[in-house]
C-alpha cells in the first residue's frame, strides 16, 4: 500500500514537471508563430510546424524509454528541454535527428561524472552557430531589426531567444508550478538570479550605462537556464550549503559571459561549466574521504 501511493505521488509530481512547460510552449506558438503569420513573415503552414519541436522531441523520449526501459524519466526529460530550447533557424530534421543520437547517448552511455548533459549539446549548439555566423536565436522579425521592445515587452518576451524560453513572466509562474514538486531545487533558481541580478546591477552603476545592460538582464534564457537546466537532479548537488555555493556560481559565471563576454546564451554554457567544476570537486573530496578512511 505505501508503495502504491509512493508511485503515485511521484507520477503526480512527473505530471506537474510536464505542466510547467504548457506556459512556455504557449507563448512561444504566439510569438514565433501568430505574431510572425499576422506581420507576413511567415506562411500559416510553417507556423504551425512550431510546435513540431516540444512534441516530436518529446515523442523521441517516450520511444527510446519504452523500447530500451533504460534512465526512463531523464530520457524523456532532456528531450522535452531540447524540444524547448530548439534554435529556430536550424533545419528541423537535423535538429531532430540530432536530438535522436542525444538520447541513445543519453539512454546507453554511462554518464559517470554526472555532468549536465542538456547544457553541454545546448552548449555545443552554441559553438556551432557561433563558427557559423548562424543567427540561430533570432526569429524572422527580429533579424530585421524594425521594431523596438519596451522593457515590458522583453519581460513578457518579445526579446530573441530559443523557441520557447523568451518570457521571464511565464518562466516565474512555471517556476511556481515546479516548486510544488519535492525533488526540484527550488532554491538554485532563486540564488543564481538574485547573484546575477546584483552583479548586474553593480555593473551598470559603475558603468553608467542603464537602458542596454537591463535589455540584457530581461534575457529569458537565462532564466530558462537557472529554472529548468541548473535544477536537473542527476548533475547537481544535494547537499544544502554545496548547492547554494554552485547556484551563486551559476550567476557569477553566466553575468561574466553575458556582459564581459558578450555571449547572450552564456548562462547555459556556465551551467554546464559549473557541472563540471561541481564534478571534479566531488571526485578530490570523495578521494580525499577514501585516503583517510
Amino acid at each position: 500500500m505505501n508503495k502504491n501511493f509512493i508511485f503515485i505521488k511521484n507520477n503526480n509530481q512527473t505530471i506537474l514537471y510536464y505542466i510547467s512547460f504548457i506556459p512556455l510552449i504557449i507563448y512561444g506558438l504566439y510569438k514565433n508563430g501568430y505574431l510572425l503569420v499576422t506581420n507576413k513573415y511567415l506562411s500559416s503552414f510553417d507556423a504551425y510546424k512550431i510546435i513540431l519541436y516540444p512534441l516530436v522531441c518529446t515523442l523521441i523520449g517516450i520511444i527510446f524509454s519504452l523500447v530500451f526501459k533504460k534512465r526512463q524519466k531523464e530520457v524523456i526529460t532532456y528531450a522535452l528541454l531540447m524540444g524547448v530550447a530548439a534554435p529556430y533557424n536550424f533545419n528541423m530534421y537535423l535538429y531532430f535527428l540530432l536530438v535522436f543520437s542525444f538520447m541513445f547517448v543519453v539512454s546507453f552511455v554511462p554518464n559517470k561524472y554526472k555532468v549536465n548533459e542538456v547544457a553541454f549539446l545546448i552548449t555545443i549548439f552554441i559553438a556551432l552557430n557561433y563558427f557559423s555566423k548562424s543567427y540561430s536565436i533570432f526569429n524572422p522579425m527580429e533579424i530585421t531589426n524594425k521594431y523596438s521592445y519596451t522593457l515590458v515587452d522583453l519581460f513578457f518576451g518579445r526579446g530573441a531567444s530559443y523557441l520557447f524560453t523568451s518570457s521571464i513572466f511565464y518562466m516565474i509562474f512555471s517556476y511556481f508550478i515546479l516548486s510544488f514538486i519535492k525533488t526540484y531545487k527550488r532554491s538554485i533558481p532563486v540564488i543564481a538570479s538574485s547573484v546575477f541580478i546584483i552583479l548586474v546591477i553593480t555593473y551598470m552603476l559603475i558603468t553608467k550605462t542603464y537602458l542596454n545592460n537591463i535589455k540584457l538582464l530581461l534575457n529569458g534564457t537565462t532564466i530558462f537556464s537557472f529554472v529548468y537546466l541548473a535544477t536537473i537532479n542527476e548533475s547537481s548537488p544535494s547537499t544544502k550549503y554545496i548547492m547554494y555555493i554552485y547556484a551563486a556560481l551559476i550567476g557569477i559565471l553566466s553575468f561574466v559571459t553575458i556582459y564581459l563576454f558578450d555571449i547572450y546564451t552564456g548562462s547555459i554554457i556556465s551551467v554546464f561549466i559549473i557541472s563540471v567544476i561541481y564534478r571534479i570537486y566531488e571526485i578530490i573530496r570523495q578521494n580525499k574521504f577514501l585516503k583517510n578512511a
